[in-house]
């Protein structure tokens, strides 16, 4: 049997993606054109692969070595073509009972076979899918919240037991890199589409697509995905039954992932292909602190993309607590016009004022207030919730142990700077401290799910974050572990709470 490329029934086309990815979006809308059918993931580029070795024997040629599948030779015609039958017979089921005339296959892990799928079908189509990597670990933990399973998760994790965030970055760097030497090696066969492009704009991502295929556009393809329920007979993402039109909610959750969790080789690595896809690249020690970033891709040449620094300069707002025992208590009310006092932020900052001011009275008089110390002054940090408007300012409340003063300050003509004799704070949403605040969740359990992030200044310009996971008891705990045990500890006493355990 000999392959005609000019029948009218063109080559597949491929969709080159990993798991969390949005591919399930990208095929609802794929397959939503009149031509085109995308059903679920059907891995037959991985049986192809597999494929190869059966043919090569019903065929008399030498059974090829167990190669990667990078690394399969040109095979012969005779090879060639019993797999172009196998594959077009199932292609031709599924076709004929949907009534379309050009299938798409959207599986997992296909750039691995990409070359293979070349030989078989050398006018076939590619569309290179990605996400933001701390999106993707996002919605993985969120996928698998009891253990990463599936996905082709599993052996990453196996080798970072303990770490879920590296097991998924590793995963991310690994698989996204594939489908990037996809792109370099076959430029001309290649499309690149970005998750956070696709739900941005569907319509006009999907014309590119259509385009790249050299088939007319669907005009309004966003609403037309869901007016029928496509197949449900294989794997897919789980939110998408559930969902009737496409938003870019999802874009952005990442930014409450701990990336210091993240080893530095595969920062450096991750930031490399962050900076060649266009996206921002993962600090570390920025990342997750602060107002989200308003985008997680760079902006076009010539586009300028909003920046917290060119944010007008906001009046600092102080007040005074009441002073320890025997002082006297002073107050400067809170400004009705300044930096959105409504807010969430300084809603909630307002009450940490508050509980803390009377914490502060008690704390004077305890033996452990009278230990003055350098890291006497600390910040709370209050952040917006993702449900609030981004131009929603952060509250700061700066505490000072040595004056039993707590003041509320902006953020930004604060400059975010640390005291310069050792300060540290604890960051966290409005939400996490609302919650901490009415006794529903320990402030040691927020600190081990990193809603509530501890920093404090390194020994160079640098500030250092402390990851609470790593947080234990025991005699072998390193001597800063003990020092900021001692401190969330102190900050449980000043809201309230009797004790703090780091369990």
């Amino acid at each position: 049997m000999s392959h005609n490329p000019t029948s009218a029934r063109p080559d597949p086309l491929f969709v080159m993606c990993e798991a969390r990815t949005g591919s399930t979006l990208l095929r609802f809308l794929v397959d939503a054109h009149p031509d085109i059918a995308c059903p679920s993931e059907t891995n037959l580029p991985a049986l192809c692969h597999e494929m190869v070795t059966l043919w090569s024997i019903m065929t008399g040629h030498p059974v090829p070595s167990r190669l990667l599948p990078s690394q399969l030779a040109v095979l012969p015609d005779e090879v060639l073509n019993g797999l172009r039958a196998s594959i077009d017979l199932m292609m031709s089921a599924h076709l004929e009972r949907v009534g379309k005339t050009w299938f798409c296959d959207k599986s997992l892990g296909s750039a691995m076979h990409a070359k293979l799928l070349l030989q078989l079908y050398p006018n076939t189509k590619f569309v290179c899918l990605y996400r933001h990597p701390m999106d993707v670990i996002a919605s993985g933990l969120e996928a698998c919240p009891w253990g990463l399973v599936g996905y082709g998760f599993d052996p990453y994790i196996a080798a970072t037991p303990g770490n879920s965030v590296l097991a998924l970055a590793r995963f991310w760097l690994e698989r996204i890199a594939q489908i990037m030497s996809v792109e370099e090696d076959f430029p001309d066969q290649c499309l690149r589409v970005r998750y956070e492009d696709l739900v941005s704009d569907p319509d006009r991502v999907m014309s590119e697509v259509f385009r790249h295929l050299g088939i007319p556009p669907v005009p309004d393809i966003a609403s037309r995905c869901f007016r029928s329920e496509p197949e449900n007979l294989g794997a897919a993402d789980y939110k998408i039954w559930y969902t009737n039109k496409i938003t870019s909610d999802s874009v952005g959750r990442g930014w409450k992932i701990p990336a210091n969790l993240i080893t530095p080789p595969i920062i450096d690595g991750i930031n490399e292909l962050l900076e060649r896809l266009g996206y921002l690249p993962i600090h570390p020690e920025a990342w997750g602190v602060g107002v989200p970033p308003p985008d997680v891709r760079m902006p076009a040449p010539g586009i300028g993309m909003p920046s917290l620094d060119d944010s007008p300069p906001a009046p600092a707002i102080r007040i005074r607590m009441p002073a320890p025992a025997g002082g006297v208590a002073t107050s400067v009310p809170l400004r009705a016009d300044a930096w959105q006092c409504t807010g969430e932020s300084t809603l909630v900052a307002t009450a940490l004022r508050d509980r803390i001011g009377t914490g502060l009275s008690e704390w004077a008089l305890s033996a452990a207030g009278q230990e003055a110390s350098a890291a006497s002054t600390f910040h709370l940090g209050v952040f917006p919730d993702e449900s609030q408007s981004r131009a929603e300012r952060p509250a700061l409340l700066a505490v000072d142990l040595s004056e039993g003063a707590a003041d509320i300050i902006d953020p930004f003509t604060a400059g975010r700077q640390l005291s310069p004799s050792g300060g540290w704070e604890l960051l966290g949403s409005a939400d996490t401290w609302r919650r901490i605040l009415d006794g529903e969740v320990n402030l040691g359990v927020a600190l081990r799910r990193s809603e509530v992030r501890y920093r404090q200044e390194s020994s160079g310009d640098d500030r250092a974050e402390v990851q609470s996971e790593a947080e234990h008891t025991g005699a072998d705990m390193p001597v800063n572990r003990v020092e900021v045990q001692r401190r969330i500890s102190m900050v449980s006493r000043l809201l309230g709470f009797t004790s703090w355990q780091p369990s």
